[in-house]
């Protein structure tokens, strides 16, 4: 190898595609990402760019079911979609267990941003009939019922000052 012969680095190959190499001033850990085990290495062996559906997605699907609350996972599997971006935009055959996995995701974020939506027009309106408190800036944006952040809306519309909103919310 290279690294042994020239630089007279120590390498150790514990598995197949993972190399640890000593004898620098620090150690450097090398993946072959073509040799690792597909089946061992469900993670590392799909951080590329080139990934095959039913090869490569539909077990990185399943692999994630159940991990995407975990930010490690998430930042993964964030990695390795953005890699392959353009094969999902082209095929547009995404696989059922890929819509699946992510319905609950999208439907969690589409609500966060009918939320946050609602809360900043609330705010807004509320801006231009004078300074919002603090307070009532925080309980806004913390009130997560859309129903509720909907009549504040219209109350906000309706009112003709803060104190007149502070009143009808109380």
């Amino acid at each position: 190898m290279y690294l042994q012969d020239f630089y007279h680095a120590e390498v150790d190959r514990p598995y197949p595609g993972i190399y640890y190499v000593s004898g620098f001033l620090f150690p450097i850990q090398i993946l072959i990402i073509g040799e690792l085990s597909k089946e061992e290495n469900v993670w590392l062996g799909r951080l590329r760019n080139d990934l095959e559906l039913k090869a490569d997605i539909e077990p990185l699907a399943k692999a994630y079911k159940g991990m995407e609350k975990n930010p490690l996972y998430a930042a993964a599997m964030d990695l390795i979609v953005r890699a392959n971006w353009k094969k999902y935009q082209e095929g547009r055959k995404m696989c059922e267990a890929l819509r699946e996995l992510f319905a609950d995701e999208l439907k969690e974020r589409e609500n966060l941003g009918i939320e946050q939506g609602k809360a900043d027009d609330v705010l807004e309106l509320l801006g231009e009939l004078g300074q919002v408190p603090e307070q009532l800036r925080i309980r806004v944006t913390s009130q997560k019922d859309v129903s509720i952040l909907s009549a504040w809306l219209k109350l906000a519309a309706r009112a003709d000052s803060i104190e007149e909103f502070l009143e009808r919310i109380e």
